[in-house]
Formats: C-alpha cells, structure tokens, sequence
C-alpha cells in the first residue's frame, strides 16, 4: 500500500477513524479518515502559524469542528468539480488505487 495513494470520489481527513488505516499507511503519528467528496459541506482556509490548511467544519459530539485535509491524499479533481476547491490546487499524478475490498464490497461503510 503507498503512503499516498489517491482514492476516486474520497477525501483524506487528519482525523482517526476505524477503516482509515486500510486505505493509507499511518505511522506512529499519522493518523486518516476517509470521507467521500459527495459528503463535504464545505472546505475553508485556516492558519496555523505559517501553514495554511484546507480543513472541512465536521459535526462531531463536542460542535463544530475543523478537520486538516490531507490534499495528496485527496481526490483533488472531485473537489474542484464540486467547486470547494480553487483550480490552481494541484492535481495528485497518476491513476486513482483501487479502494480497499471491505468499501467495494459494501461502499456504503465509506
């Protein structure tokens, strides 16, 4: 599995989840979750000291909060078809992986 593998229609957030290590490798200190573009309210600008970061707002049970999108992990192109994302963002080269086998047997799980 590489480490930036670019996945059709999901986006990759900063985030800790249950299935986000079957879809990136995650080191000592990575951790990913996917969500699917389709499912992306809205992805703002936020800085953190000199870093900008594309997050997207996430409902989570403490409110409203900022997740970081990881953006060479994420399908950069659906995001612009979806207008969240300017056009000079760059695009991840090479084909899309294919998603892992628990998402294409049930892709209602993503």
């Amino acid at each position: 599995m590489s480490k930036l593998n670019v996945y059709e229609g999901i986006a990759c957030l900063e985030v800790p989840s249950d299935h986000g290590h079957l879809w990136w490798y995650q080191g000592a200190r990575l951790a990913f979750s996917p969500l699917r573009v389709a499912a992306v309210p809205q992805v703002v600008v936020a800085q953190r000291g000199v870093r900008t970061l594309w997050a997207v707002p996430l409902e989570l049970p403490t409110g409203i909060t900022l997740v970081a999108l990881n953006l060479p992990r994420t399908d950069t192109r659906a995001l612009k078809r979806r207008g969240l994302l300017p056009p000079d963002i760059p695009d991840p080269e090479g084909p899309y992986a294919p998603w892992p086998l628990y998402a294409r047997q049930n892709p209602d799980l993503v």
